[in-house]
């Protein structure tokens, strides 16, 4: 089965819609999700969740991409970033 990589450090939000928006795919579609980002501030969205029976875990990339950085050039350097 495919598993998806959510970024959850993606928006002005993150990471509580990218959370809200992995649980509810996880329950619809049946497929695993890894939220990728600052485990930190991922882990105390997830109890207000109901994840029982869900495939949805944290995966690490604790280093950011600042708005000014080059997505390209952020992904080759910063081998800890969530879109690594």
């Amino acid at each position: 089965m495919i598993k998806i990589a959510v970024d959850a450090m993606g928006s002005d939000q993150a990471p509580a819609v990218e959370i809200d928006g992995a649980v509810q795919a996880a329950a619809q579609y049946g497929i695993p999700i890894v939220l990728v980002g600052q485990e930190d501030r991922i882990l105390p969205f997830l109890p207000k969740h109901d994840t029982a029976g869900l495939s949805v875990e944290v995966g690490p990339g604790d280093e950011g991409i600042a708005m000014g950085d080059s997505a390209a050039r952020a992904g080759g350097r910063k081998g800890d970033c969530s879109i690594s």
